[in-house]
């Protein structure tokens, strides 16, 4: 009926002990990988038939690198941002970091994103269709 399961998870291996999720994962048209660990590498290279040349792309690769599997195609990806570029602000999940942020704003020491918050409170900033009809 045209519905979309979507899944994330850090544990692969659990995945695979159910036949009806591994059905799923299976039959996935779109999948992104990223670092995995060696027992959970070689379940996936077995069950998806990824190669293990594509594989050393999971294994220890940098922050926001893996791998993207479009129905039978498997493709190595590189999702890293600047770290000073509003998206990489926006959806940074270091903790390291921002913990540190979060420590230097209580010092005062840095300010809310003005990109998050400042342009959301200023009416020109939001676009025309969005603004209610008098």
């Amino acid at each position: 009926m045209g519905g979309l399961c979507t899944a994330i998870t850090q544990n692969v291996a659990d995945l695979l002990t159910t036949t009806a999720v591994e059905s799923m994962l299976c039959n996935s048209e779109f999948l992104m990988l990223l670092n995995l660990k060696e027992n959970e590498r070689h379940l996936l290279e077995t069950e998806l038939g990824i190669s293990p040349n594509l594989m050393q792309y999971i294994s220890n690769p940098d922050c926001g690198c893996g791998l993207l599997k479009f129905g039978n195609r498997v493709i190595p990806c590189d999702g890293r941002l600047p770290k000073d570029s509003a998206m990489y602000k926006l959806f940074n999940t270091n903790f390291h970091e921002l913990a540190k942020i979060r420590k230097n704003r209580v010092k005062g020491e840095v300010k809310k994103p003005e990109f998050l918050y400042g342009q959301l409170d200023n009416p020109e900033y939001i676009p025309e269709i969005m603004r209610s009809a008098d």
